[in-house]
C-alpha cells in the first residue's frame, strides 16, 4: 500500500534484508536522513519510491546493482551530487524521475541512452549542465523527456526526431541555442512540447 502519509523519521537500514520485497513505496511522507545504502540489497525490488519527503544526501551508487527495478521514483528530495552513472546498469529500468527540488551537480550522463526500456526519464529542475548527450536518443521507448529548468546549453539534438514513441518533450527555461529540429516532425504521438 502507499497509505503511509504519516510516516517520519529516517528509512531503518535494516529494510535491506527484505531481500523477496519487489515493491518500497514511501513516497509522500516526512521521512529524513539519506538513503541508506542497505538498500542495494533489495535485489529483487522493482519498484523503489522514496518521492515527495526530506531525503537528502546522494544517490547511492549501488542502486545500479538493483538489476529488476524498473521503476526509481526520486523527485521533491533533496538530494545532491551528479547522477551515478552506475544506474546506467539498470536495464529493465522504465520510469526515472529526479525532478523537482533536487540540488544535483553535473550533466546528464551519456550511458543512459543504453537504457532501451526507458518510457520516463524525468529531470526537471535537477541542476543539470553540459548538452543534451545525442545518446539519449537510443531511448526508443521513450515517451516522456522532461529536462526543463535546468542549465543545459547547446541545441535540441535532431535526433530526438527518432523516438517514434515521444508523448512529451520539455526543455524549457535552460540555456539552450538554435532552432527546434525540423526532425520533431517526424513524433507524430507528441502531445505536448515545452
Amino acid at each position: 500500500s502507499t497509505d503511509f502519509l504519516g510516516l517520519q523519521g529516517s528509512i531503518p537500514s535494516e529494510n535491506g534484508r527484505l531481500t523477496a520485497l519487489k515493491s518500497l513505496l514511501f513516497n509522500d511522507n516526512r521521512i529524513i536522513g539519506s538513503i541508506p545504502t542497505e538498500l542495494c540489497g533489495l535485489k529483487s525490488v522493482e519498484k523503489l519510491f522514496l518521492d515527495e519527503n526530506n531525503i537528502n544526501g546522494e544517490i547511492p551508487a549501488c542502486l545500479g546493482d538493483l538489476s529488476n527495478l524498473d521503476a526509481l521514483y526520486l523527485h521533491q528530495l533533496s538530494i545532491k551530487g551528479s547522477i551515478p552513472t552506475e544506474l546506467c546498469k539498470l536495464e529493465k529500468l522504465e520510469f526515472l524521475d529526479l525532478g523537482l527540488n533536487n540540488k544535483m551537480t553535473g550533466g546528464i550522463p551519456a550511458c543512459l541512452g543504453n537504457l532501451k526500456n526507458m518510457k520516463r526519464l524525468a529531470l526537471y529542475g535537477t541542476g543539470r549542465t553540459g548538452i543534451i548527450p545525442d545518446e539519449i536518443c537510443r531511448m526508443t521507448s521513450l515517451q516522456e523527456l522532461s529536462l526543463g529548468k535546468n542549465d543545459l546549453k547547446g541545441p535540441i539534438p535532431s535526433c530526438l526526431g527518432d523516438l517514434k514513441q515521444l508523448r512529451f518533450l520539455a526543455a524549457h527555461t535552460n540555456g539552450l541555442t538554435g532552432s527546434i529540429p525540423p526532425e520533431l516532425c517526424k513524433c507524430t504521438d507528441l502531445v505536448a512540447l515545452e
